[in-house]
């Protein structure tokens, strides 16, 4: 099984522990997810400069929480 974990306000968690988590612009958990392509928003071109709005993320809902997280503080665990 392919575990995911997040780097959530400085915690690494496993996305995988919670059965109601999703992730994703289709909502997936998070297995699905990652095997289905994880996909994240990333725009083509940037048309306003020196904004975190434009910088490629994923969303994700963990435990009742929604999370915009940066590409590079997700990793993955195949076993």
């Amino acid at each position: 099984m392919t575990r995911v974990y997040a780097n959530l306000l400085g915690v690494w968690t496993d996305l995988s522990s919670d059965p109601d988590c999703v992730i994703g612009n289709n909502r997936q958990n998070p297995s699905t997810w990652w095997e289905e392509g994880a996909d994240m928003w990333y725009p083509r071109a940037q048309t306003d400069e020196n904004t975190l709005y434009q910088w490629p993320y994923v969303m994700l809902s963990y435990k009742g929480t929604t999370y915009r997280v940066f590409p590079s503080q997700i990793q993955i665990l195949g076993e």
